[in-house]
C-alpha cells in the first residue's frame, strides 16, 4: 500500500477566521490546476483551457492527450495486418502478404479508418542490418516512417505519433538492406480504429 498525504481544506463556513481542518476523501472536494507525479514536469495531469478537457502526458506520450480520446479509442477495435517474405531479402523489397505477393505489385490495404500506432519485425538471422520505409499511399511518396538496425533480429517500436490512414488508403514497407542480410521476415503492423 502506498503512504497518501490527506490535505487540509479551509474550513470558512462558521469561523470569522478560517482554519485549516482535514479534508474528507467521502465528502470533500479539492481544487488544484493539476497533478504532477513526483515533482515532474512530464508526468502530469491538468486541463486544456481551450477545450475545458481534462488531459496527460508522461515520458512516453510527450505531448498532451485528452482522456476523452483515450477512452474512445479503448472502445474501438484495434486490427493487425502481416507481412512475410521467406528467404533472403533483396534490397529495395516491399514486403507484401508473403514473398510471392510482394508489397509494390499487391498494396496492403486499410480496411477503415484508423491510426498506425505500432509494428513488430523479426527475421531469422540475428545479425541482420536493416532500414525500414513506411509510405502511405505511393512506392516512391517520402516516408512517414523510417527505421535502421544494426545486428538486430527482432524488435517493436510504438509510433511516437500515430500516422493516420484513411478506409482504401494503402501502406508500403521497403525493405533497404545493410551489410548483413536478413531471411525469413515476419512484420505485424498494429492499427486503431478511428471513430
Amino acid at each position: 500500500m502506498v503512504d497518501k498525504v490527506k490535505p487540509l481544506k479551509i474550513d470558512d463556513d462558521n469561523e470569522s477566521i478560517p482554519i485549516p481542518t482535514e479534508f474528507t476523501s467521502t465528502d470533500d472536494y479539492v481544487s488544484v490546476k493539476g497533478v504532477s507525479f513526483e515533482d515532474s514536469d512530464s508526468h502530469l495531469i491538468d486541463r486544456d483551457n481551450v477545450t475545458d478537457e481534462l488531459q496527460w502526458k508522461d515520458s512516453v506520450q510527450t505531448t498532451y492527450r485528452k482522456f476523452n480520446t483515450v477512452g474512445a479509442q479503448a472502445d474501438a477495435a484495434r486490427f493487425t495486418l502481416s507481412l512475410l517474405h521467406t528467404s533472403t531479402i533483396s534490397d529495395g523489397t516491399f514486403y507484401g502478404y508473403s514473398a510471392t505477393i510482394p508489397g509494390d505489385t499487391t498494396p496492403v490495404i486499410l480496411p477503415i479508418n484508423s491510426e498506425f500506432i505500432e509494428f513488430t519485425w523479426s527475421n531469422s538471422q540475428s545479425t541482420a542490418d536493416y532500414t525500414l520505409d513506411f509510405m502511405k499511399n505511393s512506392t516512391v511518396a517520402t516516408p512517414f516512417l523510417s527505421v535502421t538496425k544494426v545486428d538486430t533480429q527482432f524488435f517493436t517500436q510504438e509510433l511516437v505519433t500515430p500516422e493516420s490512414f484513411s478506409a482504401g488508403d494503402t501502406i508500403y514497407v521497403k525493405h533497404t538492406k545493410g551489410a548483413n542480410n536478413s531471411a525469413d521476415v515476419a512484420i505485424v503492423l498494429y492499427f486503431q480504429a478511428v471513430l
